[in-house]
């Protein structure tokens, strides 16, 4: 299942972990505009909410 000796002493969470921290890396611009957008949006809504 495992591909590298790597993997296996890192075992799938140890995986996931490395491919979370790329994937957060990559996107941190990304989920910050996000997230402006949402309490942009919030503040927006509560009229109509």
């Amino acid at each position: 299942f495992y591909a590298n000796s790597k993997q296996k002493k890192g075992g799938l969470r140890g995986d996931l972990r490395k491919k979370y921290k790329n994937l957060r890396k990559l996107q941190n611009q990304k989920k910050i505009q996000e997230i402006l957008q949402e309490l942009v949006g919030n503040a927006e809504g509560t009229g109509i909410a």
